[in-house]
């Protein structure tokens, strides 16, 4: 079959709509993204922070912020993905596992964030994917 080139104007407009998705994430993360994180099968409420250069990417606990759990920077990520392909020891429950997103750190542990829903997990996995990406331009 020949290759039919994408049309230009529905490319431009996938763009802009992801481009928007990922500016409603970043505003959530801005005032925080209830979550959990896990740590030793153990899990702890926390809300996801993004700071507003978009650079540094916080664990806090959601009542008091004074206590973080994590303050990481953005570059400092080396790859965020999903948990469906691969187990994650910090999750000993299968039935979570859909839900786990890990953020690969280039040094350091791996840092496990447990969402409310898989559809959740999916939107935070792209956006942070993405987010990634732009910290390390903007450098």
């Amino acid at each position: 079959k020949p290759i039919i080139p994408a049309d230009p104007a529905s490319e431009a407009e996938k763009r802009a709509r992801l481009q928007e998705f990922v500016k409603d994430f970043a505003k959530c993360a801005l005032r925080g993204i209830p979550c959990s994180m896990v740590q030793r099968q153990q899990t702890r409420q926390a809300a996801l922070f993004i700071d507003p250069k978009l650079q540094r990417l916080m664990l806090q606990h959601p009542v008091a912020p004074q206590n973080i759990f994590v303050d990481v920077q953005m570059s400092d990520i080396k790859e965020v993905i999903g948990a469906d392909g691969e187990a994650v020891p910090a999750v000993s429950e299968l039935r979570l596992q859909p839900r786990v997103a890990v953020l690969k750190m280039n040094e350091g542990p791996d840092i496990c964030i447990l969402e409310s829903s898989s559809v959740n997990r999916d939107r935070m996995v792209l956006c942070l994917r993405i987010l990634k990406v732009y910290s390390q331009m903007a450098k």
